[in-house]
């Protein structure tokens, strides 16, 4: 992942390791030579926002993970689509 300016700020002051956070960007593709002169290439992410979903240690502010994600998988109910199909 790729920051600048003010996200690169909050990002630097904020951000742990381990801690869960949601990027909106871009995909942006490196093309850089090794050492033998091969092309290489390196895709990342270039954010413009950054949600932080893990709370702070001194508890000013609240993860903001949306509810249908903190349900666990096995308590998840299973829709049966072609149960009635309206057309």
């Amino acid at each position: 992942m790729e920051a600048w300016s003010a996200v690169a700020n909050t990002c630097k002051d904020r951000l742990a390791v381990g801690d869960l956070i949601n990027v909106h960007g871009r995909l942006d593709m490196d093309i850089y030579p090794d050492d033998q002169g091969k092309k290489q290439y390196r895709a990342k992410i270039v954010a413009n926002v950054i949600e932080f979903l893990t709370p702070r240690k001194d508890g000013r502010d609240k993860p903001s993970v949306p509810e249908d994600l903190t349900t666990p998988f096995n308590q998840m109910v299973m829709i049966d689509v072609d149960d009635e199909i309206p057309f």
